[in-house]
């Protein structure tokens, strides 16, 4: 990167107007969308990070999830439930949705993945974790 002094970057700045020497956000005064854009972290497929949720698919899935919930139908649900595993890694469930057994202390779990994108160290780990648990994950 040269290192020019300031007459030297003033001229360059004369001769070439589009050239900043700041980002345009910094121009502007306000630095925080441009920082915010350099410290979101790109998801590794794509995918579209939506209030809190993986993905606007994991958002959706979850809306439902409360809509079910306040119909009666769920009791409540968790999300990112992490299962250690074999090895120092873990899976992390998208979801457990409990509902309660008729008129008992029981709650029936439902092991629930949203997927948009199938990736195979995804599917061992499921596999993996629906064995070592004894539990059926649904993928949706």
């Amino acid at each position: 990167m040269p290192n020019w002094s300031n007459e030297e970057l003033g001229k360059k700045l004369t001769e070439n107007p589009e050239l900043s020497p700041c980002p345009p956000s910094l121009d502007k005064g306000n630095p925080l969308p441009m920082l915010a854009s350099l410290l979101t972290k790109k998801h590794k497929y794509n995918a579209e990070r939506t209030s809190g949720f993986a993905s606007r698919k994991e958002y959706n899935y979850a809306r439902q999830l409360e809509l079910r919930k306040q119909a009666h139908e769920i009791d409540f649900w968790l999300k990112q439930v992490r299962l250690p595993l074999p090895g120092q890694t873990e899976y992390r469930v998208d979801f457990v949705i409990f509902t309660q057994v008729a008129n008992t202390a029981l709650y029936e779990l439902h092991w629930i993945e949203v997927k948009g994108y199938k990736v195979r160290l995804g599917e061992i780990k499921r596999k993996q974790a629906e064995e070592l648990y004894n539990i059926v994950v649904e993928v949706v």
